[in-house]
């Protein structure tokens, strides 16, 4: 089950971020949509509100989801489509389920995405291979493992002489 399916079961997430004046996490429950690897939020307070202040500050943030946790990466939605598109997946998931009209609170609010990332064909990524499987050994040996092949951003930088 990949983490879309496990977000789509829920009704609300826990999103982390970090203090901006403490450096403290300050974590709130939140409603959200998802698409793909992104999480769309529409914060009532705009940027006046600590959460949204933390982030534009630090972005890096989890994503708690009953007891999974996600690291991601956290903006304000600043191109017209993606304010469109997440204004319209949270409006679309909660309208029917809460009591009063969300009109005006779909219009009144900032939209916020969180990055979950993913790995799929055409992405570049970054990564190590090791000179042993972690899976088939002691667990007290992984410390002896040595790097043989780095990538970053899709480009080999580092192939070991062994």
């Amino acid at each position: 089950m990949n983490v879309t399916t496990r977000l789509d079961r829920h009704s609300v997430i826990h999103l982390t971020t970090v203090g901006r004046v403490t450096g403290r996490p300050h974590t709130i429950e939140i409603w959200f949509a998802n698409r793909e690897s992104t999480i769309y939020m529409l914060s009532g307070g705009a940027d006046r509100s600590d959460w949204v202040r933390n982030l534009i500050r630090m972005p890096d943030v989890k994503v708690r989801v009953g007891s999974l946790e996600y690291p991601g990466l956290g903006c304000v939605v600043v191109d017209p489509e993606e304010d469109r598109v997440a204004r319209e997946a949270v409006f679309a998931k909660y309208s029917t389920r809460y009591g009063g009209d969300l009109t005006g609170w779909r219009e009144a609010t900032l939209p916020i995405a969180v990055d979950l990332g993913s790995i799929e064909k055409g992405k570049l990524a970054d990564l190590i291979v090791l000179d042993r499987d972690p899976f088939d050994c002691p667990h007290d040996e992984i410390r002896d493992f040595l790097p043989t092949h780095t990538m970053v951003g899709g480009e080999w930088v580092f192939e070991s002489d062994r």
